[in-house]
Protein backbone atom coordinates (compact mmCIF):
# COMPACT_ATOMS: atom_id res chain seq x y z
CA UNK A 1 0.00 0.00 0.00
CA UNK A 2 0.80 3.54 -0.82
CA UNK A 3 0.94 5.74 2.41
CA UNK A 4 0.72 9.50 0.04
CA UNK A 5 -2.37 11.02 -1.77
CA UNK A 6 -2.12 11.62 -5.32
CA UNK A 7 -4.97 13.24 -6.81
CA UNK A 8 -6.02 13.17 -10.42
CA UNK A 9 -7.13 16.17 -12.36
CA UNK A 10 -9.99 15.38 -14.93
CA UNK A 11 -11.26 11.91 -12.94
CA UNK A 12 -14.99 11.48 -14.65
CA UNK A 13 -17.70 9.63 -13.46
CA UNK A 14 -18.31 8.69 -17.34
CA UNK A 15 -16.16 5.28 -17.96
CA UNK A 16 -15.34 5.57 -21.69
CA UNK A 17 -13.38 8.95 -20.61
CA UNK A 18 -9.61 8.71 -19.73
CA UNK A 19 -9.84 10.45 -16.87
CA UNK A 20 -11.85 7.73 -15.14
CA UNK A 21 -9.80 4.99 -16.80
CA UNK A 22 -6.70 6.77 -15.17
CA UNK A 23 -8.55 6.76 -11.75
CA UNK A 24 -9.86 3.55 -11.57
CA UNK A 25 -6.34 2.41 -12.97
CA UNK A 26 -4.62 3.78 -9.54
CA UNK A 27 -7.67 3.45 -7.30
CA UNK A 28 -6.93 -0.46 -8.11
CA UNK A 29 -3.26 -0.10 -7.39
CA UNK A 30 -4.11 0.54 -3.40
CA UNK A 31 -3.08 4.30 -3.79
CA UNK A 32 -4.69 6.94 -1.70
CA UNK A 33 -6.27 9.24 -4.89
CA UNK A 34 -8.43 12.74 -4.65
CA UNK A 35 -10.29 13.36 -7.79
CA UNK A 36 -9.83 17.10 -9.08
CA UNK A 37 -12.97 18.11 -11.20
CA UNK A 38 -14.57 21.97 -11.28
CA UNK A 39 -17.97 21.18 -10.11
CA UNK A 40 -17.28 18.42 -7.25
CA UNK A 41 -19.48 15.43 -7.28
CA UNK A 42 -19.23 11.67 -5.87
CA UNK A 43 -16.69 9.56 -8.37
CA UNK A 44 -16.63 5.94 -7.73
CA UNK A 45 -17.60 6.71 -3.88
CA UNK A 46 -14.74 8.80 -3.36
CA UNK A 47 -15.70 12.80 -2.46
CA UNK A 48 -14.31 15.25 -5.60
CA UNK A 49 -12.60 18.33 -5.07
CA UNK A 50 -12.58 21.97 -7.18
CA UNK A 51 -8.99 22.82 -6.28
CA UNK A 52 -5.69 21.45 -4.72
CA UNK A 53 -5.97 24.18 -1.69
CA UNK A 54 -9.05 22.19 -1.58
CA UNK A 55 -7.43 19.55 -0.52
CA UNK A 56 -7.41 18.24 3.64
CA UNK A 57 -3.58 17.05 2.65
CA UNK A 58 -1.07 18.27 0.03
CA UNK A 59 -0.67 15.05 -2.76
CA UNK A 60 2.48 13.80 -3.63
CA UNK A 61 1.77 13.57 -7.19
CA UNK A 62 -1.27 15.54 -9.47
CA UNK A 63 -1.89 13.65 -12.65
CA UNK A 64 -3.83 15.50 -15.31
CA UNK A 65 -5.82 13.84 -17.69
CA UNK A 66 -7.73 16.88 -18.93
CA UNK A 67 -8.41 18.50 -22.68
CA UNK A 68 -5.34 20.78 -24.15
CA UNK A 69 -8.24 23.57 -23.95
CA UNK A 70 -8.77 22.89 -20.70
CA UNK A 71 -5.16 22.55 -19.21
CA UNK A 72 -3.54 25.04 -20.48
Amino acid sequence: MFASTDAVAGASVRQRKFGDQAYGALIESGRRICPLVPIPENIEGHQAYPRIPDLSEVPKSVSFTTPPEVTV
